[in-house]
């Protein structure tokens, strides 16, 4: 994908509310659920998977990969529009 450690770890912690896809999903009876981000970085569309973690590590990044087909974010289309 051509990404460093660095921009990767930028990319994932601006992750905002409107990036979020789907979620909470269950994977198994002794994991958190698993929530679903994506977010367009250069020319692809990139598919995060986030999990909570233990408490003192309250987030964690499962996966991420160039998303296999368009994705839908339905907190874009309740975000208001923004005035140019």
């Amino acid at each position: 994908m051509g990404f460093t450690n660095h921009n990767l770890t930028e990319h994932l912690l601006a992750l905002e509310p409107t990036d979020f896809v789907q979620g909470p999903t269950p994977v198994a009876d002794d994991m958190p659920p698993l929530w679903v981000f994506g977010r367009n970085i250069y020319t692809s569309e990139l598919r995060v998977e986030v999990s909570l973690g233990p408490i003192h590590h309250p987030y964690a990044c499962i996966a991420y990969s160039v998303s296999e087909r368009p994705m839908t974010y339905p907190l874009r289309q309740l975000a208001p529009k923004r005035k140019p």
